[in-house]
């Protein structure tokens, strides 16, 4: 009986003198500051394993030493905070700040550890980002992608407006199926490197292009196409998976060289030729000007803004808004039918050009954002439709114009939409 109570008197001193689980904590947090290597690792037990999020956990003293060692090299910094103690468990709210993060603009990120101490020494601890930081920080990624190739003319003796940029994958064979992009107005190619990178993180390649003023956007956009594939060996492209993706004014510039059936025309000049039909295996477009009757045609912003890109007076556009509303598109082409000047403005429209032979399109539309009415998109997708092309709408409830960049929560939903549709094309 003396000897058993020894034991017991003995196990309860030992436990009395092994420090608390949240004092082991602390020390482990104030050696990784302060780059004490040797001093973290003598906290951690030899069979311990650290579960960082990785695709494979940190186990025992060697590897452990080698995370170490790679966050010593970044100045990683942990600011903590203790949530609770469970038993010889603890859970605690972290943010966290090392140099590659601040290069690309973050202070710090914010995750939860749960730490589990056995014996006075770190046996496993597991870290796990909140959803809010991942999202800042896969955006914050996407925001810092540079092109691998940059300014690239293709146009030979072109203007400062005909030229492009290249984003391929980090990882993957070429050559790499290919989206060309196509921005706004207002827009440059850079502003929108984030989507070449979701684009290159799919193991897609991205295009980005510049362009002129009307009337000349399509044909410098088909222009652009026409380089690419012709230089797609020297690029590590693939010159027959080749998508096409539009944004707002963009959009109706991919959608008409999407149907165009006029292409050495608009290719004179250029230096490089597609063949009669395909080269583009499809057409995407996100909240595009799309020039329907029902859209563009019919609203006084696209009236004005036609106007101050064209430079024709309002008067004399307005004139032609109204013969094209009142016409349908079939007849565009009807000079007598509907005037010299409005057959030429339309030109620069997709159902100008649309007779059935049109590569798939996906029209992706924000349909809570009446800043640019869904209407115009969804009538093009169903005039495509009754046309028989493959055409599918896309409308995304919480979406507005502006979603097509990096920092709203709509993106992935944008970009992913658009990487589905290219990864389908050319699989029938």
């Amino acid at each position: 009986m003396r000897m058993t109570i020894a034991f017991v008197l003995t196990a309860v001193a030992l436990s009395a003198c092994a420090p608390k689980p949240e004092s082991v904590v602390e020390q482990l947090i104030e050696a990784v500051n302060s780059h004490d290597i040797d001093g973290a690792l003598e906290l951690f037990t030899e069979t311990a394993i650290v579960n960082t999020g990785g695709p494979v956990p940190y186990a025992g003293t060697e590897e452990i030493r080698a995370w170490l060692e790679e966050l010593a090299a970044t100045n990683f910094e942990i600011k903590a905070e203790i949530m609770e103690v469970i038993g010889d468990t603890v859970i605690e709210k972290e943010r966290l700040s090392m140099d590659p993060w601040t290069a690309i603009g973050l202070s710090s990120l914010e995750g939860v550890s749960e730490i589990t101490v056995a014996g006075g020494l770190v046996e496993s601890l597991n870290f796990t980002f909140t959803e809010a930081a991942l999202n800042q920080l896969q955006t914050a990624m996407l925001k810092a992608t540079e092109p691998s190739h940059s300014n690239v003319p293709y146009v030979d003796g072109g203007n400062a407006d005909q030229v492009l940029d290249i984003y391929l994958p980090a990882e993957g064979s070429e050559p790499f199926p290919t989206i060309v992009m196509i921005h706004g107005d207002g827009d440059e190619k850079e502003d929108h490197n984030a989507m070449a990178g979701f684009f290159n993180q799919a193991g897609f390649a991205a295009v980005l292009i510049d362009y002129g003023e009307p009337p000349g956007m399509a044909s410098d956009a088909l222009c652009s196409v026409a380089w690419t594939n012709a230089n797609a060996g020297e690029y590590g492209l693939d010159p027959d998976r080749i998508t096409v993706f539009g944004f707002s004014v963009g959009g109706m510039v991919a959608s008409t060289i999407g149907a165009l059936d006029d292409r050495a025309t608009e290719l004179q000049g250029c230096g490089y030729q597609l063949p009669a039909e395909g080269g583009v295996l499809g057409i995407a477009t996100y909240e595009g000007v799309l020039g329907t009757p029902e859209g563009c045609l019919s609203a006084s912003w696209c009236l004005v803004g036609s106007s101050q890109a064209t430079g024709v007076p309002l008067t004399e556009l307005s004139l032609i808004f109204e013969v094209l509303r009142d016409v349908s598109p079939e007849m565009w082409k009807d000079v007598e039918t509907v005037g010299p000047a409005a057959e030429a403005f339309a030109r620069q429209f997709p159902l100008y050009w649309l007779d059935g032979t049109e590569p798939p399109y996906l029209v992706i539309h924000g349909s809570g954002d009446e800043g640019l009415p869904r209407i115009g998109s969804e009538a093009f997708a169903s005039r495509l439709q009754e046309a028989g092309v493959e055409a599918e709408l896309l409308l995304l409830p919480n979406a507005s114009h502006q979603s097509v960049y990096a920092s709203s929560a709509s993106f992935p939903d944008i970009a992913g939409a658009i990487v589905e549709f290219a990864s389908q094309l050319g699989n029938d």
